[in-house]
């Protein structure tokens, strides 16, 4: 008997875990899951193992090698392109020559295979799922068999309309190779989708083994926790890591406890089991290690910390008096003094968390990040490597397109701006012509109305038409969005006051905390204000500059203006609408160089070059020399 075990899956709904390693290495106890597969088959004398592979293979193979650490044979296929659990199966065939069977190597399982092996000879059949009875079977194909073992049909992930019995497929299964013959090789083909309901078809006989025993599909982080409890638990008959289990000690209490070796614990400290701490960790003065957690190797974990129901991977530090609850914390992350991270969050490879930062329950943080000093995070974070306690810069909030400065993030800025303005005030909001400012600009107006404000969308203009509007139309504030010009791929998030005024420091400061403590208000839906749709504001900006000057004595002149092409179409409509209603001639230059040259032909009066924003302007007199800003 051979068996094959299907290790190709990128596992993305236990991301941040499977973000840098693939799913059969996601650690259960400080070993690969796929572990756990190897030493079951070995245990039911199958050594001649075939491994397929698709997502980062060579972690696997660097990590397993040719098995004979493990007392195995393994043989490893790699497919190129996703080929489905059957077709990745079928790209080993060359390997399959007996009957055999195939496990997963992301599910963890102490199943009799013997046993099912048996019922496989006993019944001459050329397929025989291991099937298991669960309470919820939304999750899983479920099966339907007769008394006899055999299967009359299948269904795959079925709604709670669509459940027809309690029996899920493991996708354990024990094949004789001629089933293989019914897809050719590099087709994309599914065992239960496709290649059972062809065997069924074809009358084939097919059964199901259904068994008592241990198993878990670790799909996602969840369930990845609840693995961990149950080893613990002892109700996974499968062999830890080498350990020794302490029995003696007034610190410890409960059973089940396991230490690695050269393993430091202060006398101080309590231990709650069961647990597990592995090889050359530190653990400090009056720490606790609670119930359910486990420990990976070199950990240090500092005095008057406590842990509990956790996961935590190899090389991680734990600061003085953190507090880890019902979390996983993967590889080398460093958490410095008085971190809290709380249930269900999950902290990626790499991170740091600075002290007194609060990672929020259910948060997953990707890998690499740095969660600033005094931080409180409410929501996951995917893009970027730093989540800034400091929002502020010296134009505004700025940030990369649709990584920083993304949706779900400028509504919370949204939210935490009308928490500072408080429900009934009105704000104008408006952006540049780039489809990312308009993106962000939605994203900023549902945060706003979330909070009760009432929100007038001013549409594409300049920072100098909203300063205008917001004095004009007696708004409470306004909010600016646009290109950074400076920086390729840069935003800008500008407010401005009452008075179209930018915000002072202090008002900054307040804005800050209120985005990271998340403290902001959830107005009841009948609170919730229509947004004002206002397009027009541009011409009564123009029509009031026009106003503000002598318009005869300039008419008269008739100047002769050079213009450059690099500012915004916005500000180009702007300025060229204001100097043809005074009759001035415009000429437009494609670079910034050709109006320093036209001016010395002694043909234009002056020349000027607006910034994309319209916020500031270089002016050249008519000899081409550029006038002071005095």
């Amino acid at each position: 008997m051979k068996g094959i075990i299907m290790a190709g899956g990128e596992g993305s709904r236990l991301r941040p875990l499977t973000c840098d390693l693939p799913k059969p290495m996601v650690p259960v106890m400080n070993l690969p899951v796929m572990s756990y597969s190897i030493s079951l088959l070995k245990s039911h004398g199958i050594r001649e193992i075939g491994v397929t592979l698709q997502y980062r293979p060579e972690q696997i193979i660097d990590s397993f090698q040719d098995g004979s650490e493990k007392g195995v044979n393994l043989h490893y296929f790699i497919e190129e392109t996703p080929l489905g659990t059957a077709g990745s199966v079928k790209n080993a065939s060359s390997f399959l020559d007996q009957t055999f069977i195939v496990i997963s190597g992301d599910a963890l399982t102490d199943i009799n295979l013997s046993e099912a092996i048996e019922f496989h000879k006993k019944k001459g059949s050329k397929a025989t799922l291991v099937l298991k009875k669960v309470q919820v079977p939304l999750e899983y194909g479920v099966v339907v068999t007769d008394d006899s073992g055999n299967i009359s049909r299948f269904l795959e992930k079925p709604n709670w309309g669509e459940v027809f019995s309690d029996t899920i497929n493991t996708g354990i299964y024990i094949l004789e190779p001629d089933v293989l013959e019914y897809f050719e090789t590099g087709r994309k083909f599914d065992f239960s989708k496709d290649l059972f309901p062809l065997l069924l078809m074809d009358k084939q006989p097919i059964y199901g083994y259904i068994s008592n025993g241990y198993w878990c599909d670790i799909g996602n982080t969840n369930t990845y926790l609840n693995a961990h409890y149950d080893m613990l638990d002892g109700r996974v008959q499968l062999s830890l890591k080498k350990s020794i289990s302490l029995v003696k000690g007034d610190n410890i209490q409960g059973t089940n406890i396991f230490i690695g070796k050269n393993t430091e614990i202060d006398e101080s400290a309590k231990l709650v089991g069961p647990c597990y701490i592995g090889d050359y960790t530190h653990i400090g003065k009056d720490v606790i290690i609670g119930p359910y957690t486990v420990i990976g190797a070199h950990c240090t974990i500092k005095e008057h910390s406590s842990i509990k129901r956790s996961v935590l991977w190899d090389h991680v530090h734990i600061g003085k008096n953190g507090e880890i609850r019902g979390a996983i914390i993967c590889n080398k992350v460093y958490a410095g003094n008085r971190v809290s991270v709380y249930e269900g969050a999950v902290i990626g490879t790499g991170c740091q968390l600075l002290e007194d930062s609060t990672i929020k329950p259910s948060v997953n943080i990707w890998p690499e990040k740095t969660i600033e000093k005094g931080s409180i995070i409410q929501s996951n974070i995917v893009w970027g490597t730093r989540e800034r306690r400091y929002l502020f810069g010296k134009d505004g909030i700025s940030g990369t397109m649709n990584t920083d400065m993304h949706p779900q993030n400028v509504v919370r800025i949204g939210a935490a701006f009308g928490a500072y303005l408080k429900p009934g005030k009105r704000t104008a909001i408006s952006c540049d012509q780039h489809p990312v400012s308009t993106m962000l600009k939605h994203g900023l107006i549902s945060g706003l109305l979330s909070t009760g404000i009432e929100v007038y969308d001013l549409g594409p203009i300049t920072t100098p038409v909203l300063r205008y509007a917001v004095q004009h139309l007696a708004l409470d504030a306004g909010i600016h969005i646009s290109l950074n010009t400076n920086i390729v791929e840069k935003v800008i998030i500008h407010f401005v006051d009452s008075n179209g005024c930018s915000l002072p420091a202090d008002i900054e400061r307040k804005l800050e905390n209120l985005y990271i403590r998340d403290d902001f208000q959830r107005e009841d839906y009948n609170n919730i204000k229509r947004v004002h749709i206002m397009a027009d504001v541009s011409k009564f900006y123009i029509r009031s500059l026009l106003d503000s000057i002598n318009e005869e004595s300039v008419r008269n002149k008739g100047f002769r203006i050079l213009v450059s092409a690099r500012s915004s179409k916005i500000g180009n409509y702007l300025l060229q609408s204001i100097l043809k209603e005074l009759n001035c001639e415009i000429r437009i230059c494609k670079t910034d160089t050709d109006i320093n040259d036209l001016l010395k032909t002694g043909r234009y009066d002056i020349g000027c070059i607006l910034d994309p924003n319209a916020e500031s302007i270089q002016l050249y007199d008519e000899k081409g020399e550029q006038i002071r800003k005095e």
